[in-house]
């Protein structure tokens, strides 16, 4: 695996962490907002590999965004958005 691949791999990996945090770890700040509202991640995106193969790897600047927020993380309700004040 080159560097570029390392940088693209480590990136996607720690989207998909984050996003586990999120959903199931209690003691995480941001579960609040997800995990105790219910937000859950689908069963087949409990395995990265499977995130990553859905997904592909996270591009540059962007966050793992849900189409609608009252839904849980699946493939048909997410997408990669740009992050928010990143512009010039």
């Amino acid at each position: 695996m080159n560097n570029l691949s390392k940088k693209n791999h480590r990136r996607t990996y720690d989207t998909w962490y984050d996003m586990m945090r999120r959903c199931y770890h209690e003691h995480r700040p941001n579960y609040i907002r997800y995990g105790a509202r219910g937000i859950k991640v689908c069963e087949r995106w409990h395995s990265f590999k499977l995130f990553k193969q859905d997904m592909g790897y996270k591009p540059p600047d962007t966050a793992l965004g849900r189409k609608d927020h009252k839904k849980d993380y699946c493939k048909e309700n997410c997408k990669w958005t740009k992050k928010k004040g990143r512009g010039k």
